[in-house]
């Protein structure tokens, strides 16, 4: 089994043990973890190294748990990964475990391309009309096209909401000929 089913399956497992109110607070702790780690480069690597004996991870693992204050539910997910070899996995979890509450909270990330950078009271007009078109909760991401002379595209899950200048000369020029 490869790596994005597995992180699949383990970030299911973990939002089924936590409950609704705590969905923010797991995904924080493992946030906090993928950040340690990325600065931690060494001790990730005795985590995920064959050769450092389980009763020194462990040990480590309980150390980095007493200096922070992760859920119950979190400490325990960590010490599964660990125990399985999965240790590696936990930055692809976080990002599947996000996903997973998204969808649970029917919340759609919409990405968002216009020609030039807009305001903030401007970008919550476009997601709140967005937000009503789509009949989803979004969450957005906006990103400057200078390819898009005027107008906006939307990504909003499979869809695409295309209200450039460009798509509307080409249905003018369509309805011409």
């Amino acid at each position: 089994m490869d790596g994005p089913i597995i992180a699949q399956r383990y970030a299911q497992a973990l939002f089924d043990a936590i409950k609704q109110d705590m969905w923010g607070q797991s995904v924080h702790d493992l946030e906090a973890m993928v950040v340690f780690l990325e600065e931690h480069s060494d001790i990730n690597t005795l985590f995920i190294s064959p050769i450092v004996p389980d009763t020194i991870k462990h040990k480590l693992l309980d150390e980095i748990i007493t200096h922070a204050s992760f859920m119950q539910e979190v400490e325990n997910f960590y010490r599964v990964l660990l125990n399985n070899d999965r240790f590696v996995l936990i930055p692809r979890i976080t990002i599947t475990l996000k996903l997973i509450i998204q969808e649970a909270k029917r919340i759609v990330t919409a990405r968002v391309r216009c020609p030039m950078k807009l305001t903030e009271k401007e970008k919550q007009c476009v997601i709140k009309r967005l937000s009503v078109l789509s009949g989803h909760t979004l969450d957005y991401e906006f990103e400057q096209d200078q390819s898009l002379l005027c107008g906006i595209v939307a990504h909003i899950g499979n869809a695409v909401y295309d209200f450039s200048l460009r798509n509307k000369l080409e249905k003018i020029n369509k309805a011409i000929t």
